[in-house]
């Protein structure tokens, strides 16, 4: 039954819209608008002098007080780029654009502007306040530790810096770490890929931003970086941050995985990992959070680790000083000396998954703020390879005993493998990654042995033109088979 009101409207709404010459409901609403605006101005026109009337009777009975100012637009009204193509109207490439880590300001300079890099830097330090340092990169990142010149234009010697990415603090040294804010995107996409209750293996962790945001969706993260800086301020975040879920590791990355693999974490049949960690792991877990689906702190773990927090706090306090970059900068140059060559290739950056499970996806991402970078020939990760090996083989991960020369202590735990799932393996290191996809190859599956879901992220960088090529090559050169299901996704 239909209600005869609604049925009158209805049938009145029909008559008005055939009788309205066919108009578009958009058309007359603008013509209303300027048939009021029209009378608006007439009636303001027509009434102009009783206006003006009774605005001076109010100044009058106000006894408001006029005085003339001049305006000037100079330099203090002028924001950065302003005032940049104001000095410089003829250099259409004047930076106006940076990357901004937490007080450092970091520019590359074109050989046209060389010779007034000093001049933009101090305008951009004068004009943006919570910078304290400009800097310009000397040279590209073509040493193990993607670590770069840096040459020091205005405002303080000073490369600690904190930052803030999604609610996570990240302290670290940026002349001696590397760090890319712009990849936000990409770390954003890899946290909305991953599920609750992942594993998280980061070969090349960095200062251990992607374990630091994965860590709250309840994922184990085992996080890894060759470079003792990284691995110290990796430390440091996840102290500050309050995890209790993330392992640490000093290794090279080929070594690291191999661990791994022993350990037999990539199989559904293992219910129990046992480990044997160090002091350091020891601050940075806690078992009642790892054993529990939802990695929340009991009472007594939550008084723990506050007063952990507060004397590590204090400590980094003192520890903290003037002296600490050229310190490191000493150490660091060691590290330089293990440079690959240069092809000059562009700056396509392709992440890889794929899936043990006879289903493998690939992700190839595209990043355009790293020009130059050399991804071709095998030898280029031996070359540091033997250099590192004395040294990382006396951290633990697993059952192996340590060097007897190492009086550093032991702690067995045990963690319930059932809680979690899907595995990621993280490889973000575009100049070199996809020659670590033969260490896959090591992997022994046993007889009866059901693998759990295993992504494999791996960046590289390739010219635009051979994007896909150049892909499919180095994943069957060094993985000898190519994925049955490859997903790219180019991140600009």
């Amino acid at each position: 039954m239909c209600d005869e009101n609604l049925c009158e409207t209805l049938i009145k709404d029909d008559e008005i819209n055939e009788n309205d010459d066919n108009k578009n409901p958009l058309e007359n609403l603008c013509e209303d608008f300027k048939k009021d605006k029209d009378d608006i101005e007439n009636i303001y026109n027509m009434h102009k002098l009783e206006y003006i009337e009774e605005l001076f009777e109010l100044i009058k009975e106000e006894d408001i007080k006029f005085q003339r100012v001049k305006l000037e637009f100079g330099y203090d009204n002028m924001n950065t780029s302003e005032i940049l193509r104001k000095i410089f109207p003829c250099i259409n490439e004047i930076i106006h654009k940076f990357e901004i880590i937490g007080h450092i300001a970091h520019l590359n300079f074109c050989d046209k502007l060389e010779s007034c890099k000093k001049i933009i830097a101090e305008i951009i330090l004068d004009k943006n306040k919570s910078i304290k340092t400009v800097i310009n990169k000397k040279d590209i990142l073509n040493n193990t530790h993607r670590t770069f010149n840096i040459e020091l234009l205005a405002g303080e010697n000073n490369y600690v810096t904190q930052l803030k990415e999604n609610n996570i603090r990240v302290k670290l040294n940026y002349e001696l770490i590397y760090w890319n804010s712009k990849l936000k995107k990409e770390r954003d996409r890899i946290y909305n890929l991953v599920k609750d209750n992942s594993i998280i293996i980061d070969v090349f962790g960095g200062v251990g931003i992607f374990s630091l945001s994965l860590s709250k969706k309840s994922c184990l993260c085992f996080s890894n970086d060759i470079n003792e800086h990284a691995y110290k301020y990796m430390n440091i975040n996840i102290s500050m941050n309050k995890n209790k879920n993330i392992l640490t590791y000093n290794m090279d990355g080929r070594e690291f995985l191999e661990k791994l693999f022993n350990l037999k974490i990539f199989s559904k049949n293992n219910n129990v990992l046992t480990l044997y960690i160090n002091d350091q792991n020891q601050k940075n877990i806690s078992l009642d959070v790892l054993n529990s689906k939802n990695h929340i702190i009991t009472g007594n773990d939550k008084n723990k680790s506050k007063n952990k927090n507060k004397n590590e706090n204090k400590n980094e306090n003192k520890n903290e000083n003037k002296n600490e970059n050229k310190n490191e900068n000493k150490k660091d140059i060691q590290n330089n000396n293990m440079c690959e060559k240069e092809n000059n290739i562009s700056d396509r950056k392709c992440p890889y998954i794929h899936n043990n499970n006879n289903q493998r996806n690939i992700t190839c991402d595209n990043n355009n703020n790293n020009n130059n970078m050399n991804v071709s020939g095998n030898n280029s990760i031996h070359q540091y390879t033997d250099m590192y090996e004395h040294k990382f083989k006396y951290q633990k991960i697993g059952e192996e005993n340590m060097d007897n020369s190492k009086n550093e202590e032991n702690h067995k735990i045990d963690i319930n493998l059932n809680i979690y799932e899907d595995i990621h393996i993280l490889m973000n290191l575009p100049q070199t990654a996809l020659e670590f996809l033969n260490v896959f190859k090591k992997y022994k599956k046993e007889k009866n042995d059901e693998l759990r879901n295993v992504f494999i992220h791996c960046y590289y960088f390739a010219k635009p033109e051979f994007f896909y090529e150049h892909a499919e090559k180095n994943i069957l050169l060094h993985f000898n088979q190519l994925p049955k299901d490859i997903k790219i996704t180019e991140v600009i």
